[in-house]
């Protein structure tokens, strides 16, 4: 990328002054892949000889896949355009890393290390514990979730169900092959003497060959005819139909989210949501379970469906992690780091924005929509629970302190529902007006309990000098101002339990 029209890989103002002069960075830098070369197609250099002398001048260490350097390096040493203290220059600090691990003794590795790592129980275990929290429950309507472990006939529907790929997700380490637990797999094992009837439905795929495609690193996947698609789509149908409960697993394929990845629409791929649609007009209880690196435009599902789990790209033990939280044997208590679109149309929305020259929710507020909410579908932090929670009691120890002093902030968590469970709390501040213009939140401290049902907590958090402070475009470096904040604790970027608290200098 470029940085101020030079682009990075040859900025001796970024990777010298900023990075080395000012930070006191000793390490080495790596291109991106292919980048050096890349200052070609970019009109920043001549050719890849011209590329690798830019980039080395500029103090790029080493440089990956483009040849670049391995092929000019030499060729610009012999005819005086490079010193040996110039190689020597960048040549050190990788040298000095390698020998810090052990390279130069150890040089060789077991190429089935990962296999036989990933495969350990504990590293299983753990796999499981971070899949389970890392999930976010967004709908529970009527309580359909936790599911009975009596359940006789379940349906398990959507091209994801029995995806490894899926479940493990995208950028997994060359060579390795997906030996993921699946949602299927996981929901069998949950219910070993239920019938569990499996119908995948049309297959989705990207509508270009993927990134991973063109490397040659994953097989290409046939266009599904559509005859065959129908058929598909008929039989997951058929299948939901001749259940008492479906479990819907819907999303994106690995290689649909990650680098080189993006997408112009952010709604379900494929006919998913006309499947899902079909399947919920049925009348059967529905559970939709969504596997996906990326937020995703589910605005019919989040009216019409009654339980939404999002599980993102669980891992080696995504299925039985999901099958955990469906049935309770784990109480989802996952946030969103990250706001759900009403459309992809809306992106980038984020939480801490700064504000317009409107009161937002005035009907003057026009300055995003007319045709939709300005809102997002999901706010940032949100995620549910089986189990409720209140937070009351806030207090801010001093309500006047100076710059440079911190201030205690608490507020009590009860557990006010019937089951044991995690509750994420989460502190916001706004500043009011300063130097510059200041978002209309900024999470500045979260922490994650487990409460017993009645049980209550308080949580403290601290706020410094640290959490006060910003970079300011107007004064050029890191200030704090004297001024006058907003002060919010709750479950959510929505939080509306509020103090206040003045800075004075």
């Amino acid at each position: 990328m470029d940085l101020n029209n030079v682009p990075t890989s040859g900025n001796s103002w970024l990777l010298r002054k900023v990075l080395r002069d000012e930070w006191g960075f000793a390490g080495f830098v790596v291109s991106d892949a292919f980048a050096i070369g890349n200052l070609v197609i970019q009109g920043h250099a001549r050719d890849k000889r011209d590329a690798a002398l830019r980039s080395l001048k500029a103090g790029l260490n080493m440089d990956m896949a483009s040849g670049s350097y391995l092929e000019s390096l030499a060729d610009l040493v012999n005819d005086g355009s490079l010193s040996m203290a110039q190689i020597d220059e960048m040549v050190r600090p990788i040298l000095t890393i390698k020998v810090r691990m052990g390279l130069f003794e150890h040089p060789y590795v077991d190429e089935t290390l990962l296999d036989k790592v990933a495969a350990k129980p504990e590293h299983r275990q753990a796999a499981r514990l971070t899949a389970q929290r890392s999930m976010v429950l967004l709908r529970n309507e009527g309580g359909l979730l936790p599911l009975a472990k009596n359940l006789k006939n379940v349906a398990v529907i959507g091209p994801l169900a029995d995806s490894m790929e899926a479940t493990e997700g995208s950028w997994l380490a060359f060579g390795h092959k997906p030996a993921a637990v699946t949602v299927l797999q996981g929901i069998r094992a949950k219910l070993p003497n239920a019938k569990i009837s499996y119908a995948p439905g049309p297959q989705i795929r990207r509508d270009f060959a993927s990134f991973f495609e063109d490397l040659g690193l994953v097989e290409k996947k046939p266009v599904q005819p559509p005859e065959e698609a129908e058929q598909a789509f008929q039989v997951a149908v058929k299948t939901a139909r001749g259940a008492d409960l479906v479990v819907a697993v819907l999303g994106e394929n690995a290689d649909m989210a990650g680098e080189a990845a993006s997408r112009g629409s952010i709604d379900l791929p494929g006919r998913q949501e006309e499947l899902l649609k079909t399947v919920c007009a049925l009348g059967k209880p529905v559970v939709l379970v969504l596997l996906n690196g990326r937020p995703l435009s589910i605005n019919w599902a989040s009216q019409n469906v009654p339980a939404i789990l999002e599980a993102w790209e669980p891992g080696t033990e995504g299925g039985n992690a999901v099958a955990d939280i469906l049935f309770g044997d784990a109480n989802p208590g996952g946030k969103l780091p990250v706001c759900f679109p009403r459309h992809g149309s809306h992106a980038p929305l984020y939480y801490a924005r700064t504000l317009s020259h409107q009161p937002e929710g005035s009907p003057m507020y026009r300055s995003r929509y007319w045709d939709s909410p300005a809102t997002p579908l999901y706010p940032f932090g949100f995620g549910l629970s089986y189990t409720t929670f209140a937070i009351t009691n806030l207090k801010v120890a001093e309500s006047k302190i100076k710059i440079g002093q911190a201030v205690v902030v608490s507020a009590d968590v009860t557990n006010t529902g019937k089951v044991a469970g995690d509750e994420v709390v989460q502190l916001y501040i706004h500043q009011k007006w300063g130097t510059d213009s200041r978002p209309a939140h900024e999470l500045k401290g979260f922490s994650r309990i487990t409460l017993q049902p009645g049980e209550t907590k308080t949580v403290s958090f601290k706020l410094g000098a640290d959490a006060l402070s910003y970079w300011s475009t107007n004064a050029g470096k890191v200030i704090q101002d004297a001024a006058e904040f907003d002060i919010w604790v709750g479950s959510d970027s929505l939080a509306t339990l509020h103090a206040d608290l003045q800075v004075v200098e």
